[in-house]
């Protein structure tokens, strides 16, 4: 699956040791040619906080979209809401 540049999170970019990011992903910024298990059927909303301490960044919030998946036990179609909670500490890479 190809993601779109607008989901990428450049720690650069953030403004002190604290931000907040509220960002609509287009549907059509995600390719299904790849994806077998799903497809995104909806905007991706992202409502993050990001929080630097020292070199480690820790993202709070919600991801919020649909998908369309498959059935395991008869392969129908559906579409299913998701509201994922996020609460994840990224650590500088070993050198």
């Amino acid at each position: 699956m190809s993601m779109s540049m607008s989901m990428v999170l450049d720690v650069r970019d953030l403004r002190g040791f604290e931000d907040e990011i509220n960002r609509t992903c287009s549907v059509e910024d995600f390719s299904s040619e790849t994806a077998d298990d799903y497809t995104v059927v909806s905007d991706v909303a992202l409502a993050l906080r990001v929080k630097k301490d020292g070199d480690n960044y820790r993202v709070v919030g919600s991801v919020r979209t649909a998908l369309r998946l498959a059935c395991c036990r008869c392969l129908d179609l559906f579409e299913s809401q998701r509201d994922i909670r996020v609460d994840l500490m990224y650590l500088p890479q070993s050198s």
